[in-house]
């Protein structure tokens, strides 16, 4: 089981950091992010907020803290 916790995402071109939790494993939520930008729902999430208006990669996710809740 993968486990749960605190991530973060960066975007290096505005030296700017998108921290989230999550009680699902970090991989859903990454793919979670990412459909959520390719559908352009822009909604979902702080970064996909930050996702519509900067088209430069964002680095992550950085595992910060792990649960195994």
């Amino acid at each position: 089981m993968e486990k749960s916790g605190i991530y973060q995402y960066k975007c290096p071109t505005h030296k700017s950091y998108y921290i989230g939790e999550t009680k699902r494993s970090f991989s859903i939520r990454d793919k979670e992010h990412k459909k959520a930008a390719e559908q352009q729902r822009w909604s979902h999430s702080g970064l996909t907020q930050h996702m519509e208006f900067c088209k430069a990669p964002i680095e992550g996710p950085k595992i910060l803290h792990t649960s195994d809740d």
